[in-house]
């Protein structure tokens, strides 16, 4: 695992939705968008339940995010990243701390099988901005 670039810290911290890019069992791409918040050097995403994405680290922890910086209106392209990393699933109630500042209403209705994924960035991870 290498650190996050400040640059990089400071796209995650601005809030983007990430796509959550894993592989099926028949070596299909499986991509979801998700939340997620910054931990270190480590991202978090809360899950409600094993859902394919979770089944499919569990399987194989390879995995790649890809998120934006929130739009603004004046840039030609906004900054964004892609990051490749090894994941871990750790099942417990953070993973509803995590989801609770995302939809309150919509997750007080199921708690079983909440789990984190914690994703760890290797080395070749990259973030873009567009030239002024």
């Amino acid at each position: 695992m290498s650190s996050l670039p400040p640059e990089l810290r400071d796209l995650i911290d601005s809030g983007p939705l990430a796509h959550l890019s894993t592989i099926n069992a028949d070596g299909s791409p499986q991509v979801s968008v998700i939340w997620i918040e910054r931990d270190g050097d480590e991202l978090l995403s809360g899950h409600m339940q094993k859902y394919a994405k979770l089944r499919n680290i569990e399987r194989d922890p390879r995995v790649v995010l890809s998120f934006t910086a929130p739009r603004d209106p004046s840039a030609f392209l906004n900054p964004y990243a892609v990051l490749r990393a090894h994941a871990t699933i750790e099942e417990g109630e953070h993973a509803w701390e995590l989801l609770l500042g995302y939809d309150q209403q919509r997750l007080m209705s199921a708690r079983a099988g909440a789990a984190v994924a914690r994703a760890a960035r290797e080395a070749d991870a990259s973030t873009r901005r567009a030239a002024a």
